[in-house]
């Protein structure tokens, strides 16, 4: 069960990311329609068809995501701990978390909902254009920005694996092991220590 919160703490937050859904997983979102059948076919072709900015807090068990989807922007707390999932977090000071925090909590005051339409033509159409709502890659672009990244892109034109490939190519991601391997190391340093 996902538990959605209204706002962000900065002051709790110490660190930032991004997760990016691999292509294994797929959207969990209903198709219907065409427009949605475009979407679901662009995802099917994509490495990463879905993204996410995660904050972390100090004890680093808790993580927050800023979900688009179309139910629109939320706050869900989260794990990944999906194999399809994976997280990195991103060299960022105080200033950064808190713009990027800001403008997350600012969205989840908007009316934007999410955009289909967006969603679907971006990676075949890229538009400079503001757009009436956000899709996942046009929102973490855009949070991104504030933190100082990928200023030099409009965010409406860039799909989950330019997003990928640009904070990449600047070695700006560092991956985060999952709780799985947290128990994994946890297990093995238990059987160690009984021997």
């Amino acid at each position: 069960m996902l538990l959605r919160m209204p706002s962000l703490r900065p002051a709790d937050i110490t660190g930032a990311g991004i997760a990016f859904l691999s292509q294994d997983e797929g959207s969990d979102d209903p198709v219907n329609g065409i427009v949605a059948r475009l979407v679901e076919y662009y995802q099917s072709r994509s490495r990463f068809p879905h993204c996410e900015i995660a904050f972390f807090y100090s004890d680093c068990t808790k993580i927050t995501a800023v979900r688009v989807d179309t139910g629109g922007v939320y706050l869900i707390e989260r794990n990944f701990s999906a194999e399809a999932y994976k997280l990195f977090r991103l060299k960022l000071d105080a200033t950064q978390i808190s713009a990027m925090c800001n403008f997350c909590n600012k969205c989840l005051q908007a009316d934007k909902t999410y955009d289909n339409f967006g969603a679907m033509i971006s990676p075949l159409w890229p538009r400079k254009a503001d757009s009436p709502g956000w899709w996942c890659s046009s929102f973490a672009a855009t949070a991104l920005q504030m933190a100082g990244f990928l200023t030099n892109r409009h965010a409406n034109s860039l799909s989950t694996e330019d997003i990928f490939d640009l904070l990449q190519a600047e070695n700006l991601l560092r991956s985060v092991p999952k709780p799985t391997d947290f128990k994994k190391l946890q297990d093995v340093t238990m059987r160690l220590t009984r021997n």
